[in-house]
C-alpha cells in the first residue's frame, strides 16, 4: 500500500497508512474523516451502529456500511486488498467503495476501515440456499487461487498448543483427536481462503449468494474452508453437506487427496477454532466466549463425520 501520511489532523489516511491523530469511528470528527477519505461529503449520515465494528449511513439513495477490520495489521493489509479485489472480480463480494487513492482499506488511529454498499439479500437459515452458497464459495476459491502470497491466520493455534488447551478445559476426547486430523490437514495443498464461512457471512439473493467479512483470510486447505461452510449452512446434516459439496465440486473439483482427507481437515479446522476461543479465555478475553459451546458441538459433529464417512467427501452425498 502507499506510504503513511506523516502529519495529519485526520483520523484516517487517504494514502492508506496510519495517521498520528484521531480515533477512527469515535465522534463526529472521525466519521467526517472517514467519509472524506472515501471521497464522500462530510454531511453524510447520521451514522448508526449495527455492531461493535460496523456503522451504517444513507448517502445518494443507498445505504453505506463502514466496517472496522478488527484483525488487520500493516503486514496483512496489502494482501487483504488483493483478496477483496479478487472477490469483487469474481462477483461474490458486495460493492466496495475505493478511497481517493484507490485503496479498499484505509488505516486509522485505532484500526483499518473499509466502506461498502449494503447489498440486498437475507442471511440463510439452516439448509437454505446451499447451492447458491456453494457456487459462491467455489468462485471465491478459484479467484483466490490466483492471488499470490501466503498469510498466517491471525487466530492460528498450533496442534500441540490446541491439544493442551482442550485438555485443560476438560475436553480430553477432543484433545486426543487433534494430532491425527491436524497431520492430515497439514498434508493438503493450501491457498488463500476465507476461513470464517458461517451463516452470518452469506447473503442470499435471487441471483446467487454474496460472501461477507474477509478479515480472517489465511492460507489453508480450500476443502476445509468449503466443508466448514457446508457444515454451518446445513446445520451439520450430512446429506445437506453432500449437496453443497456436489455443487461446489462441479465448479472447483477437489483433488483425490482433498476428497480423501477433507473431513479430517474440517475436524482440525473446527478444533483449532475452538482452541482459539480457549486461548482467549485463558488470556482473560471474554469476547469469544459466546462461541464456546457452539464450537464444542461443531467439533464433535465434524469428528463424527470424519469417522462415519471413511470414503471421503464424496461419500457425504449418501447422507447418514
Amino acid at each position: 500500500m502507499p506510504a503513511a501520511c506523516a502529519a495529519s489532523s485526520s483520523p484516517l489516511s487517504a494514502q492508506g497508512g496510519p495517521c498520528a491523530a484521531g480515533a477512527g469511528f469515535a465522534g463526529a470528527e472521525g466519521l467526517a474523516a472517514l467519509a472524506a477519505a472515501f471521497g464522500l461529503p462530510g454531511s453524510i449520515g447520521p451514522w448508526r451502529p449495527l455492531g461493535p465494528d460496523l456503522l451504517a449511513a444513507e448517502h445518494g439513495g443507498r445505504t453505506l456500511l463502514a466496517k472496522r477490520h478488527r484483525m488487520l495489521t500493516p503486514e496483512r493489509a496489502p494482501l487483504l486488498e488483493a483478496v477483496l479485489g479478487a472477490a469483487r472480480a469474481a462477483g461474490v463480494a458486495p460493492v466496495m467503495l475505493p478511497a481517493r487513492g484507490g485503496a479498499l482499506v484505509l488505516a486509522g488511529a485505532d484500526g483499518w476501515y473499509g466502506l461498502m454498499e449494503q447489498a440486498p439479500g437475507e442471511v440463510p437459515e439452516a439448509g437454505q440456499g446451499l447451492g447458491r452458497a456453494a457456487r459462491a464459495v467455489a468462485r471465491l476459491h478459484l479467484a483466490l487461487a490466483r492471488v499470490p502470497g501466503r498469510a498466517a491466520c491471525p487466530r492460528a493455534v498450533a496442534p500441540q498448543a490446541a491439544a493442551g488447551l482442550l485438555a485443560r478445559a476438560g475436553l480430553d476426547e477432543l484433545a486426543r483427536a487433534v494430532a491425527p486430523v491436524a497431520a492430515a490437514a497439514q498434508a493438503l495443498p493450501g491457498q488463500l481462503v476465507h476461513r470464517d464461512l458461517h451463516q452470518g457471512n452469506f447473503l442470499l439473493g435471487p441471483q446467487g449468494a454474496l460472501v461477507l467479512d474477509y478479515d480472517s483470510f489465511a492460507s489453508g486447505p480450500r476443502v476445509a474452508d468449503a466443508l466448514f461452510a457446508a457444515l454451518r449452512l446445513s446445520g451439520g446434516d450430512a446429506a445437506g453437506m453432500g449437496r453443497f459439496m456436489a455443487v461446489y465440486g462441479a465448479l472447483a473439483p477437489p483433488a483425490p487427496v482433498e476428497d480423501a482427507a477433507g473431513l479430517a481437515a474440517l475436524a482440525w479446522d473446527v478444533l483449532a477454532k475452538l482452541a482459539f476461543v480457549l486461548r482467549e479465555r485463558e488470556a482473560g478475553n471474554g469476547y469469544y466466549e459466546k462461541d464456546f459451546q457452539k464450537y464444542i458441538g461443531l467439533a464433535r459433529r465434524a469428528l463424527e463425520l470424519e469417522r462415519a464417512f471413511p470414503g471421503g467427501v464424496r461419500a457425504l452425498g449418501g447422507g447418514r
